[in-house]
């Protein structure tokens, strides 16, 4: 894969996936946040339910996305969710944050 850090200069990317076996009662949402820079956000699984994956975007003039992880509750989040921030020397610019939760 390739992106590119500024005009014309390339750089490496590095992405990853996990697969499994399809999982019972999944639910996702989506969650999008337009701002100056950083833009992002916490999506929360809805109460009872648990992260098990989740992603992100960003859009804008040079857009870089900087994080997108899971927050735990166990780790001292509200709730389990998915976490993403993007920043841009350019504004506005538009991260979109995605959850995948199921039962516990």
């Amino acid at each position: 894969m390739a992106g590119t850090k500024s005009f014309h200069t390339p750089v490496g990317v590095v992405a990853s996936a996990m697969c499994a076996d399809p999982i019972t009662d999944v639910t996702w949402s989506t969650g999008r946040a337009t701002s100056n820079s950083p833009a992002g956000g916490f999506l929360v699984c809805p109460d009872g339910r648990q992260v098990v994956g989740g992603g992100a975007s960003a859009s804008g003039r040079e857009a870089a996305l900087i994080s997108s992880k899971p927050g735990f509750k166990s780790e001292g989040a509200r709730s389990d969710g998915w976490w993403a921030q993007a920043g841009s020397v350019y504004e506005p610019l538009t991260a979109d944050v995605y959850v995948t939760c199921t039962s516990r």
